[in-house]
């Protein structure tokens, strides 16, 4: 249905490969009809590379939010508004820390058009889902991959 641009490393010759690839995270249906596609960017992870796409059947990709993410790991549009979690990324050894460092998650809300982004929770332990409830509630799990200690927070309306 879709490709995603492949992005040039602004950290290359000195880090990383010369290109950045697009790896599409999170996925939602808009309330306009169409899909809101989150990415992530592929190794080395950079600041500010990864970005929330319109994606309307039959036409390409458009960008909808750049707005400075590091990876987006759920995206939920809303009405006017988006609800996107990131996570920020750095590449060790361990992979179990490498795509989420503890408490490196943030919840934010993203105006149309990326007109906006406000941060809404700060400091989220390996974050890995976001829901959006029919009373405009905002769902958001917390301790995503530690065994025994998930949690789903709630923000009020």
């Amino acid at each position: 249905m879709a490709v995603f641009p492949t992005l040039p490393n602004p950290l290359f010759p000195n880090f990383g490969p010369p290109t950045v690839e697009s790896v599409p995270t999170a996925i939602a249906r808009g309330p306009d009809g169409a899909l809101y596609v989150g990415e992530l960017t592929g190794f080395p992870f950079v600041q500010g590379l990864a970005k929330i796409y319109r994606v309307v059947p039959g036409q390409a990709p458009g960008l909808y939010c750049a707005g400075g993410f590091k990876a987006i790991m759920e995206t939920s549009p809303s009405g006017r508004t988006g609800i996107s979690m990131s996570s920020r990324m750095r590449p060790t050894p361990s992979r179990r820390h490498r795509l989420s460092p503890p408490n490196s998650g943030r919840l934010s809300r993203v105006g149309p058009g990326c007109s906006s982004v406000e941060t809404l929770l700060d400091g989220l332990d390996r974050p890995t889902a976001v829901a959006v409830g029919a009373d405009g509630a905002i769902y958001v799990t917390n301790h995503g991959v530690t065994a025994g200690a998930g949690e789903v927070l709630m923000l009020a309306p």
